[in-house]
């Protein structure tokens, strides 16, 4: 039976011929690409290869990053002949190209791979269908799958319980597939790096979501007007008014901070040292606000009617995590967050911290 890594090769194949074709007839190539079935297809395909950068098989990974070269090679193709720009066709056209090139460094260890990728996910600036789907069906995966491991060994897998996802590990298969019951083995350590790259790809992309909601009436793309200092603005000023409950990207955050004092027996540890170091350095800058805001919140908790701390091991170690979190987002601000940092209020919490 063939593997996910092996189809997407023949995938990867495909849109090889496809450009082809179509530089052999460039004079018709941008006939009917406007049409909704092309367009759902388009999004399809943006859909399914940013799903596989979050695959525990770096081959997988690779193949993935390699054919977004391809996506790139078609607007070239399609725009050159109205001598419209590549951005029109394909929004996110430099960081496709970046993935590209990563794909070639077949020396790229799991992780040095995995932080890479997270690095040009933030990079991605506009929101388009392909990325916002992404993000939301990996979200929905992710949930399911934090269940699965929080409730390791006790879960029950029902018949029909849970469907086939993307990538076909060993645990995955075993969950798709039992009838009648049957338990996760987490020995397989595959499970658990999914998810670490899961939460990975959801944290560094959830920024772009956070703008998609902002815009969601909006069907087709409209490339960024007036100039770029007030562009910048706009992001900032995003984030604070989607903080609401409702928007998966809060609960998304809301989840993380629950995570940050997992107890969990068997992975508790590790889950709680990912959480650290995944939010505090590869969270997306468009995201610090709501971030800040909501372990601000969480603080304020610990204090009773009169001020008095309220201690306990569970408090004691969401603080100490925070402060941990907050020192790697300051020492190690990635490209861009400066601005995001600096609209960030910071001091309530502080104080709450120091106290």
């Amino acid at each position: 039976m063939l593997n996910s890594t092996e189809v997407l090769k023949w995938l990867r194949e495909i849109l090889i011929c496809r450009n082809k074709f179509l530089l052999k007839n460039k004079e018709c190539a941008a006939v009917g690409s406007a049409i909704p079935i092309c367009r759902q297809a388009h999004t399809k395909l943006e859909v399914c290869l940013y799903m596989f950068l979050w695959s525990p098989d770096i081959e997988a990974v690779l193949v993935a990053m390699s054919c977004f070269r391809s996506l790139c090679e078609e607007a070239d193709i399609r725009c050159g002949i109205d001598e419209v720009s590549v951005h029109n066709f394909l929004p996110n056209y430099n960081t496709f190209l970046e993935f590209a090139s990563v794909s070639n460094m077949m020396s790229l260890g799991r992780a040095a791979l995995q932080k890479r990728v997270m690095a040009l996910l933030r990079r991605i600036e506009h929101p388009t269908p392909g990325n916002t789907e992404a993000w939301e069906d990996t979200y929905a995966k992710w949930e399911q799958a934090t269940k699965l491991i929080l409730n390791f060994p006790k879960t029950k897998l029902e018949d029909g319980q849970v469907t086939e996802s993307l990538h076909k590990t060993i645990v995955k298969r075993r969950m798709s597939h039992v009838s009648g019951g049957g338990s996760i083995d987490l020995a397989d350590t595959d499970s658990l790096q999914e998810w670490i790259n899961m939460t990975g790809f959801l944290s560094a992309l959830g920024g772009v979501c956070l703008q998609h909601r902002s815009n969601v009436g909006l069907v087709t793309y409209s490339p960024p007007m007036g100039p770029v200092n007030e562009r910048k603005g706009s992001v900032i000023s995003m984030v604070s008014t989607e903080g609401n409950a409702e928007t998966p990207v809060s609960k998304f955050l809301d989840r993380l901070l629950s995570l940050m004092v997992c107890n969990n027996e068997k992975v508790g540890i590790q889950i709680r040292t990912n959480i650290k170091d995944l939010v505090g350095l590869e969270l997306s800058p468009a995201l610090y606000s709501m971030l800040f805001n909501k372990m601000k919140n969480n603080i304020s908790k610990f204090f009773d009617s009169q001020g008095q701390v309220l201690l306990n091991d569970t408090n004691t170690q969401f603080v100490e995590q925070t402060i941990t979190i907050l020192k790697n987002l300051l020492d190690n601000h990635t490209e861009g967050s400066s601005e995001h940092l600096g609209q960030a209020s910071l001091e309530t919490m502080m104080l709450n911290l120091v106290r």
